[in-house]
């Protein structure tokens, strides 16, 4: 019995550190992640703009649904659906995209800036203001998935994509 009591008091424990964890950390944070490509800065902000077609080259991403020209839903495998809209743009240098849902443990948005190299050379830095509400899955964020972790991954997925055109 007392053996018991322990093992449960070391559980409450553990759980209690992470969440503890979880809110000494900033609810905030700044990420970011440029890649080169060889190919215009027309060409990466109407594949970035098209979220049409995300669902064909996006990992992670089994649908979308558009709600305008300006506003979609992402719908994963797990039929979780993330609303998002097109904060300010400027073609084809520029453009915020920020998560509408209120009601998830995250949000903000993503900048993407890009800028030519020169001949057919170009840059997407692509930047995520965000937020993190639920002290365990900040942790989770900061430690385990990394900030930077979705931004990579876009990243990928957009130069395969637009080394497939």
């Amino acid at each position: 019995m007392n053996q018991a009591l322990t093992y449960v008091g070391i559980a409450v424990g553990i759980v209690a550190l992470i969440v503890l964890s979880g809110y000494l950390l900033p609810k905030d944070h700044v990420a970011t992640v440029e890649k080169e490509y060889q190919t215009s800065p027309e060409k990466i902000y109407q594949t970035i703009r098209n979220f049409k077609d995300y669902a064909s080259w996006r990992t992670g991403v089994a649908s979308v649904e558009a709600h305008s020209d300006t506003t979609w839903s992402e719908v994963n495998k797990d039929n979780e659906k993330i609303k998002f809209g097109i904060k300010s743009e400027n073609y084809p240098k520029y453009c915020i995209v920020e998560i509408l849902n209120e009601d998830l443990p995250f949000g903000g948005y993503w900048e993407f800036e890009i800028s030519s190299k020169g001949g057919n050379a170009s840059v997407l830095k692509l930047t995520e203001n965000g937020f993190v509400t639920n002290p365990i899955y900040r942790l989770m964020s900061r430690f385990v998935f990394g900030h930077t972790a979705t931004l990579v991954q876009y990243q990928e997925d957009l130069f395969r994509k637009i080394n497939q055109q």
